[in-house]
């Protein structure tokens, strides 16, 4: 793609965020102001004009749709295809990368992922078989619980006292079930990656040295563990 190109696709504070140099940058504006084009056409600057290797580049959005615009788009502008280049949300490539690293991860080749009912179906298991009365302790409640622990990076072994102790056994138990049946929920498929970050450095040098150039749409609405993992 030519510069014309650019400049034809593009306007003008659009093609300074795209034009800009190497390093850390943050585009800051308004919903529906073209920030994932810039993304998109940064990625395509950086592999035409910087020679920069799609393989070294991970663009993480916030839904599949999104991903999938976007790679599109790739293709389309640089007429190439977009193969090496990682694409997904935060699930999906955390879920990538647990299927490649199961093993260090504790994990069994086809680990089983639990949606949001299948959560709260176990959580329901859980209360029922402990005589917990769900008027008392509301299963939707508990997944809540459970789900904003884990986003914030914590373990039922390493979160507050403050916390309710039922809840707290509930959470103990329910991480035991999935250990024991090799499953992971949504919240998992990041912690349990940056569990394995921190615990094998190689296999984090590694996508360290790989992903030179991270890509992040809708960067103000990651969660504290998200954000953990962009810092590993």
């Amino acid at each position: 793609m030519s510069q014309l190109d650019f400049e034809n696709s593009l306007n003008d504070q659009q093609l300074i965020a795209v034009n800009c140099n190497e390093g850390n940058k943050l585009v800051l504006a308004g919903a529906g102001s073209g920030k994932t084009r810039v993304l998109t056409y940064r990625i395509a600057k950086l592999i035409q004009d910087f020679n920069v290797r799609p393989s070294d580049v991970l663009a993480l959005t916030f839904t599949n749709k999104a991903s999938r615009e976007m790679k599109d788009r790739i293709e389309s502008i640089l007429k190439i295809s977009s193969q090496g280049l990682w694409f997904g949300t935060f699930h999906g490539i955390c879920r990538r990368i647990l299927k490649i690293h199961w093993r260090e991860a504790e994990l069994s080749e086809r680990f089983t992922i639990l949606d949001s009912q299948d959560q709260l179906r176990l959580i329901k298991r859980i209360l029922k078989s402990n005589n917990y009365d769900e008027k008392l302790y509301d299963p939707k409640s508990i997944q809540s619980f459970i789900n904003r622990k884990k986003d914030n990076g914590h373990r039922s072994d390493n979160i507050s006292d403050k916390d309710d102790e039922v809840y707290v056994a509930i959470f103990k138990e329910y991480e035991n079930i999935l250990k024991q049946t090799m499953s992971v929920d949504f919240a998992d498929l990041i912690l349990k990656t940056y569990e394995l970050f921190r615990s094998h450095t190689q296999i984090l040098n590694y996508y360290t040295k790989r992903f030179k150039h991270i890509m992040v749409d809708e960067f103000q609405d990651t969660n504290l563990l998200q954000f953990k993992l962009l810092k590993l």
